[in-house]
């Protein structure tokens, strides 16, 4: 995912307002050594689209952290939109 020459430890790299569909995604590595980092996505719901929520009002999540080797997978599943024009 990261190029070696770009892995120094400590190095920060981040994209905000990543545009995915009706989502706005925000996105950010923080190399750890040489063999690893950590990981956050946080996401949000475009204008006019608002989250589907639990039957009890929560939220549904919208934020990822994660630390992992370099090679490893990992598969994240957005949360449901509705447009907020929908009653």
């Amino acid at each position: 995912m990261l190029p070696k020459a770009l892995r120094s430890n400590g190095a920060l790299y981040h994209v905000e307002s990543l545009q995915w569909g009706n989502y706005a995604l925000r996105i950010q590595c923080v190399v750890r050594e040489l063999d690893g980092y950590t990981f956050y996505v946080g996401c949000s719901a475009r204008e006019g689209w608002k989250f589907v929520t639990a039957e009890d009002g929560t939220v549904a999540q919208h934020e990822w952290e994660w630390a992992g080797k370099w090679g490893d997978e990992q598969m994240l599943l957005l949360p449901h939109l509705t447009s907020s024009s929908i009653t």
